[in-house]
Formats: C-alpha cells, sequence, structure tokens
C-alpha cells in the first residue's frame, strides 16, 4: 500500500510538472523561424541583422533554441568571413574555438550568446542522443549544458564519461545518460581501429526538451498545443 501511494504521488508529481511547461508561443515560434531562415523573407538588410535580431529578442526560456541556433549561425558565419579563406575549398588556419573571444570582441551581440552556443566539440558523434529531461529539470525548467570527458572503444561506443563542466548540477545525470549513447565514426592508426581517450563532449539540454513530453509543435504555429 505504501510503496503504491509513493508511485502514485510520484506521477502526480511527473504530471504537473509536464503541465507547468508551457508551449513555444506565436514570438518564441517567429524567432526560431528567423534563426533557421536568415533573411530569406527579406525582412532585414541581410543575414547578420537577422541573425543578431534573434540574438536581442530571445530573452525567454522558451526563446532559448532560437538563440543558440543564431548565436551559432551567426558567430560560424563571422568567423568564416573574418578568419577563412575560400579556395577550391574553405580554408580555415585557426578553429573557431581558437578565436571565438577576439570574434566577441569585434562584434558585442555575441556576448548575449551562451558559450556553448558557439563552440564546438572537435570530434562530432555521428550518432546524437536527446536529453530525456527529469521531473527535477522539468519542474525547475533548467536548460544549459553539460561538458563530459569520454572514452570511445574502437567501435565507436562511449564507453565511459566523466563530467569536467556543467552549467547545472540537475542536468548531469540525464545529460549523461544521453551521452552514453553516442555514437562516433571509428578511429584507425595503421588500418586498425582504436580506443580513443579525453574526448570532449558538450550536451545542451534547451527548452524543446522540455517540451517534448508534453508534445509541443516548433515548426507550425497552428499546431502548437
Amino acid at each position: 500500500m505504501f510503496r503504491t501511494t509513493i508511485g502514485f504521488l510520484l506521477a502526480v508529481s511527473s504530471v504537473h510538472a509536464i503541465a507547468e511547461i508551457e508551449c513555444p508561443d506565436e514570438t518564441a515560434l517567429q524567432l526560431l523561424n528567423i534563426a533557421r531562415n536568415g533573411n530569406i523573407q527579406k525582412q532585414f538588410s541581410n543575414s547578420a541583422d537577422a541573425y543578431s535580431y534573434v540574438i536581442e529578442n530571445a530573452s525567454r526560456p522558451m526563446d532559448g533554441p532560437a538563440l543558440n541556433l543564431a548565436c551559432f549561425i551567426l558567430a560560424r558565419t563571422l568567423y568564416e568571413e573574418e578568419h577563412c579563406t575560400q579556395g577550391v575549398e574553405l580554408m580555415c588556419p585557426r578553429s573557431l574555438n581558437v578565436v571565438i573571444d577576439e570574434i566577441k570582441s569585434g562584434h558585442p551581440i555575441l556576448e548575449r550568446c551562451p558559450a556553448y552556443a558557439i563552440r564546438r566539440d572537435s570530434w562530432l558523434p555521428i550518432e546524437r542522443y536527446s536529453v530525456i529531461a527529469s521531473e527535477e529539470i522539468l519542474a525547475a525548467e533548467v536548460t544549459g549544458s553539460v561538458e563530459f570527458e569520454i572514452t570511445v572503444d574502437r567501435f565507436g561506443t562511449v564507453e565511459s564519461a566523466s563530467v569536467i563542466g556543467s552549467s547545472d548540477p540537475l542536468l548531469e545525470t540525464s545529460s549523461k545518460e544521453a551521452v552514453l549513447k553516442f555514437m562516433y565514426e571509428p578511429r584507425f592508426v595503421k588500418l586498425e581501429p582504436v580506443r580513443v581517450t579525453d574526448v570532449q563532449a558538450t550536451v545542451v539540454t534547451d527548452y524543446i526538451n522540455l517540451t517534448h513530453s508534453k508534445g509541443c509543435r516548433w515548426k507550425n504555429s497552428k499546431n502548437n498545443e
């Protein structure tokens, strides 16, 4: 009887936490649409102005997905324009992570961006899993990132993961569950697949993760609820 009561209370708590999460409103969807499409509808002078508009106006948790995307695309665009040369293929002597402070100094709008929205891990997984938000994350409406140092075995699966940085401890357990499911392209040394240690992997939890259980739509506002 006692266990049944506890289980019922936990279920009610989970439903309540999900119910408290709001689906994105029209403003959030409009910002995300601009972040996805840039200046395709010719609303702004150029694409940089479009992304800057999103960054300036994305001030709420539900605007986070738009903010993260606009920050990444704007930073990447400025990086390629200022630090790369176009030949047969794009040649960039230094990585974005190395020159980001230099780019920010010339473009203060990027100071509004969370670091995880701009920086990228040097070795990206070929298969990535999204965070499944826990009841605690839903109740607190926490978003942010967790950085891991992982070991990838010779088959490309994640063997182990240790937290090396976190924007909020609440995100660590769910983020670790996600990163342990990542898959990487195996690395080879002398034609043999090898185990790789000290790999950095970043897992981001944004408002889309929070609304997943509620079934919110992020593409068509007509069916948002």
